[in-house]
């Protein structure tokens, strides 16, 4: 949790502050942030995770993340943050069993970040 706050909910916060015609407000961020938590308690709530079931939770969440980013005019996933968000669902999964690749997992998946 810690570096889900430290590497994505604070840097989003950051910007936002930063830049208040940024397009996505700190709800938005906190809703972010909530549908990570999420995935994380399901993925932990699996008995034994099957690669199947693991990445059925990551394409849940990554359409769920391109929702709100939809919401956003696609502005609050644009930098470099998008890149982290992907680098820690995947790292998340990696956590839970899901064999380790170079690929980009969520690619298939994510609209415009």
């Amino acid at each position: 949790k810690k570096r889900l706050e430290d590497e994505i909910v604070e840097p989003l916060i950051e910007l936002r502050n930063e830049d208040e015609d940024c397009g996505f407000c700190t709800r938005q961020v906190m809703e972010l942030r909530k549908l990570i938590l999420k995935y994380i308690k399901k993925l932990a709530s699996l008995k034994a995770p099957t690669d199947e079931q693991i990445l059925k939770q990551m394409e849940k969440l990554t359409y769920a993340i391109n929702k709100l980013n939809k919401k956003t005019d696609l502005c609050m996933l644009e930098s470099e943050i998008g890149d982290d968000v992907c680098f820690f669902i995947e790292d998340v999964a990696f956590d839970c069993g899901l064999p380790e690749t170079e690929d980009d997992i969520t690619y298939e998946w994510r609209e415009e970040w």
